[in-house]
């Protein structure tokens, strides 16, 4: 099966990627410009069927619902890097931080365990590689190495971004959805 069959194979609904998430899952999803806005809304959407979701980010660009205080016990949202965002909702006590050092990194992502990640990445190259964005390439490429479900959100506004761990393969996600929004 070529990548473009595949592409297709695993091309679900926003809402259905979202429907991946079950309670008790530890999610990580991309930060700031390169976060997969449509499936975070979907996701809120759903929280009153899920207790005990943790979200993984940082310095997030979206006022997303499952911030607020009600929140609370289904979706908590846990941040590396508080953003005027994380702040404005904190009194709320929905949010969680945990800070780390950028250096480390490397250090701290294979010990830490996530069930889900969610990314959102640029359309396809000719030979199916989808680009992490501008902020991906931080730690998704290594996030990818240490989950166990991936669902990418496939934003053609999102640049084709090149480096190390830049880049992910359709054969490489579960599920891909299509969303587009500016970044």
């Amino acid at each position: 099966m070529d990548w473009e069959e595949e592409y297709q194979r695993k091309l679900v609904s926003v809402e259905a990627a979202a429907g991946v998430v079950k309670s008790g899952d530890i999610v990580f999803m991309s930060a700031g410009p390169s976060c997969p806005v449509d499936v975070i809304h979907a996701l809120s959407a759903r929280y009153r069927e899920l207790e005990n979701v943790h979200v993984a980010s940082g310095l997030l660009m979206q006022p997303f619902d499952y911030l607020k205080g009600e929140y609370k016990g289904h979706i908590t949202h846990h941040s590396g890097f508080l953003g005027p965002l994380e702040r404005m909702f904190m009194p709320q006590g929905n949010i969680r931080v945990r800070p780390y050092q950028f250096s480390k990194i490397v250090k701290i992502i294979p010990r830490r365990h996530y069930d889900v990640a969610i990314f959102e990445v640029s359309a396809p190259d000719e030979k199916g590689f989808m680009s992490f964005g501008p902020v991906g390439t931080f730690s998704n490429g290594m996030i990818a190495r240490h989950v166990e479900t991936i669902i990418v959100q496939v934003n053609r506004r999102t640049p084709f971004v090149y480096g190390m761990d830049a880049h992910i393969h359709v054969s490489q996600v579960d599920y891909i959805c299509e969303g587009e929004h500016d970044l």
